[in-house]
């Protein structure tokens, strides 16, 4: 099963937000999209830490699942000078011991 791009963001008709297969929610990358306005909501990393992470939790529950079954995140980050503010928000989200295992990636100086 596919959810198509109305699930939350819609951002062209070819983007699936998740697909679930055999009983697991594959979700597509998130960006901090205001659903109302589809631009980048202003502030910070961790407004827009909160957005990916509300994004993401619509597309989990349009597919019939929800934060606490994640069992990876991958976060790219501009800088990594921001995991401390990152990581304050992601912990209202995702708490341990069931937090899934993270990958986190700054992207590398030009």
């Amino acid at each position: 099963m596919s959810l198509g791009p109305r699930s939350h963001v819609f951002l062209g008709d070819y983007i699936a937000q998740a697909v679930v297969a055999n009983g697991f929610v594959f979700c597509s990358g998130q960006i901090p999209l205001d659903p109302k306005t589809v631009e980048v909501v202003l502030g910070g990393v961790e407004e827009q830490t909160r957005q990916v992470l509300i994004s993401l939790q619509a597309v989990l529950e349009a597919a019939g699942s929800d934060l606490e079954h994640v069992a990876k995140t991958l976060v790219f980050l501009k800088d990594m000078n921001s995991f401390a503010a990152m990581n304050q928000v992601y912990e209202e989200y995702f708490f341990a011991p069931q937090a899934g295992a993270r990958c986190c990636r700054g992207r590398a100086a030009a």
